[in-house]
């Protein structure tokens, strides 16, 4: 009976041993757990790739955005260029030869003195006329009609702006000498442009 008793406990030790062994192995194998952290790996990549995706776009967004307002700031910044040059450029008056078959460019003169440095009355720029134009000449007479037609629209401001521009001065020119702003005087002309 020992005998059967101990040959009893070795089979149950023998069994006890194998399924704890069984146990351990499945515990310890990794190939299951390398599968399932493959399987979490890829779905984080995955989640990563559409957000990187979604912030790029959101990226390209900015800058066609930021690459625009560029453009239209470079745009205004040369429109302002050249708005300063052209009021920081000495005016030149084109005045018509005496044969009238040429101009001759005649610089504008000078802004008037003030009256308290002179001692005397200054006259605004509006009612000097060109140094080297001759009195006697009808162009150095730009302010007046041409035409000889006369009449109340001739004698508003954009009738003399309008005579101006016909007599062959630009824009800068005209707004120098009647004391007005270039875009009015460009807007005038574009206006007289279109009614013909």
């Amino acid at each position: 009976m020992l005998a059967t008793l101990l040959i009893t406990q070795v089979v149950g030790l023998l069994f006890l041993y194998w399924l704890l062994s069984r146990r351990i192995r499945r515990a310890t194998d990794v190939t299951a757990h390398v599968a399932a952290l493959r399987a979490e790996v890829g779905g984080l990549v995955a989640e990563l790739n559409g957000t990187t995706d979604r912030n790029v776009r959101l990226l390209e967004d900015r800058v066609a955005t930021v690459n625009a307002l560029v453009e239209k700031l470079d745009r205004k910044l040369r429109v302002l260029r050249r708005e300063s040059a052209r009021a920081m450029s000495p005016a030149v008056t084109m005045v018509p030869s005496e044969r009238g078959d040429t101009a001759t460019p005649v610089p504008a003169t000078p802004a008037p003195v003030l009256a308290a440095a002179k001692g005397g009355a200054a006259t605004p720029p509006r009612e000097q006329a060109p140094a080297a134009a001759p009195a006697s000449s009808d162009s150095a007479r730009l302010d007046q009609d041409p035409t000889g037609e006369g009449g109340a629209a001739e004698q508003s401001q954009t009738g003399r702006i309008a005579r101006l521009h016909r007599s062959g001065l630009i824009a800068a020119e005209i707004a120098q000498r009647l004391g007005v702003d270039v875009g009015e005087v460009e807007l005038v002309i574009a206006l007289r442009a279109g009614e013909r």
